[in-house]
């Protein structure tokens, strides 16, 4: 029998039951012939939402199970803090870049190592116009337009170019042999008249994490000092300002969405470029941002919540800003979840040819090798029976729990803990317990690793 102890380092958001698509999905495996990673690609001028959301993935499965419905950038939008005012951009409009071997007129089986954006050659196709020393004007290069995929020895990347007027971004997906996924995006553009001025940009990914399926999943937030923090309720988060009820305010670490048959999960851990936005262009000093007031949102899933259901350029999330709020106090235990994750970068002034690129980490928690399975029906009915074990409380918890247990007749006991890939960690409790007497163990837990734990 087990119990779940989430000590748990941070979390994310997560799944979906979304309606079926008209778009055709290009369905990718690697390596090819025992595929460690298999998902759907959606380029991004079929991509879902008013806008686009660039290249969406959907069905991603690692080792044969279901991480994630759907991962996109529904929102996008950019600030100048002196003129040109603000907008927010379309995702939809692919443009060229350099990618060899197209199978399809908007997928490129590529080789590994030659596909290059304009993050990736400039400043070499950027120009000085004026003669003042600034690099202002930059151009488009390659010949394809869509996703290109790259299969390299050590992981998968997909690649796309956007363009909203003078803005180019580039998006990318990268999937690792031990599960880690690295969503990345980068800012740059071709010159304008605006991009002599500093400006702030915000992508907002939608993460739509169905651990094993949409229900039954839950999200725990973990801060500097180790403390972890249930979100039982739809919410929204800046990294530095928590709400705890103690009072106390650090800064957040990461994410973690967990499903509580499995144990297995995943974690989203800001990167440190995205840490640094929100700022003041001028100074780079991070500071309060009224334009992408939100850097995670937590809700819970909903088929007609694709984006935030507002134009204009500011992200919408709370009834503060809307009469038509995603964030409405929607229960997020057990759920179908969805995390949305402000990725941001500060740019100064003429450095139009200049990338910014930034992006979570995300990285898988539990055992998600191949083989490993939850507790089946014949395995619950082979474990030993005659006991009583309840669920730890609290649960999740900072310091200390209790578990308490009982037993029908007095026999030897060991209580024992273990943690997410099943390594002991310790024992709790060794004994013989008198029948039908109901014992307490407490156990702390202040010196651990933020984590979920079995009993």
């Amino acid at each position: 029998m087990t119990r779940f102890l989430p000590l748990l380092l941070g979390v994310l958001l997560v799944p979906l039951t979304q309606p079926a698509s008209a778009q055709q999905p290009y369905s990718v495996s690697w390596p090819e012939g025992d595929p460690i990673w298999e998902l759907d690609v959606i380029p991004p001028a079929q991509s879902s939402g008013p806008n686009g959301s660039g290249v969406e993935i959907r069905d991603v499965r690692y080792n044969g199970r279901l991480v994630m419905k759907r991962g996109h950038v529904p929102i996008l939008n950019v600030k100048y803090e002196s003129g040109c005012n603000c907008f927010r951009d379309w995702q939809d409009s692919e443009v060229r870049f350099i990618a060899d071997n197209p199978i399809t007129s908007s997928i490129a089986e590529a080789t590994p190592g030659t596909v290059a954006t304009m993050c990736d050659v400039t400043p070499a196709n950027c120009t000085d116009t004026n003669g003042d020393g600034e690099m202002d004007s930059c151009s488009d290069v390659g010949n394809f337009t869509g996703v290109a995929i790259e299969r390299f020895d050590t992981f998968l990347r997909l690649t796309t170019q956007l363009s909203a007027g003078w803005y180019r971004y580039t998006m990318r997906w990268e999937f690792y042999a031990d599960g880690t996924i690295r969503p990345l995006f980068g800012f740059t553009s071709t010159g304008s008249a605006c991009t002599q001025n500093p400006r702030r940009h915000h992508a907002y990914w939608r993460f739509d994490f169905d651990i094993e399926g949409a229900e039954n999943d839950y999200v725990v937030e973990t801060v500097s000092d180790n403390r972890p923090l249930l979100l039982d309720t739809e919410t929204t988060r800046r990294w530095s300002t928590p709400s705890f009820s103690s009072g106390a305010v650090a800064a957040i670490t990461s994410w973690s969405v967990i499903d509580k048959a499995t144990e297995r999960g995943y974690t989203v851990t800001p990167s440190p470029a995205d840490l640094a936005t929100p700022a003041n262009p001028e100074t780079g000093i991070p500071a309060l941002d009224n334009f992408a007031k939100e850097d995670f949102v937590v809700t819970r899933y909903r088929a007609n919540e694709i984006d935030d259901g507002a134009s204009g350029c500011t992200a919408k999330f709370t009834a503060e800003d809307t009469t038509n709020p995603i964030v409405n106090g929607e229960n997020v235990t057990a759920s179908d979840v969805v995390l949305w994750y402000r990725t941001g970068v500060t740019k100064p002034d003429i450095d139009p040819g200049t990338c910014y690129e930034a992006g979570p980490i995300l990285k898988p928690i539990g055992d998600w090798s191949v083989g490993a399975g939850a507790v089946t029906a014949s395995e619950e009915a082979a474990t030993p029976t005659g006991y009583t074990l309840e669920d730890a409380y609290p649960n999740p918890f900072d310091h200390t729990t209790t578990v308490r247990f009982s037993v029908a007749a007095a026999q030897r006991v060991a209580l024992t803990l273990y943690d997410a890939v099943g390594r002991k960690v310790q024992t709790l409790y060794e004994g013989t317990p008198s029948a039908g007497v109901r014992q307490s163990v407490v156990m702390d837990g202040s010196a651990l690793p933020s984590g979920v734990y079995t009993i």
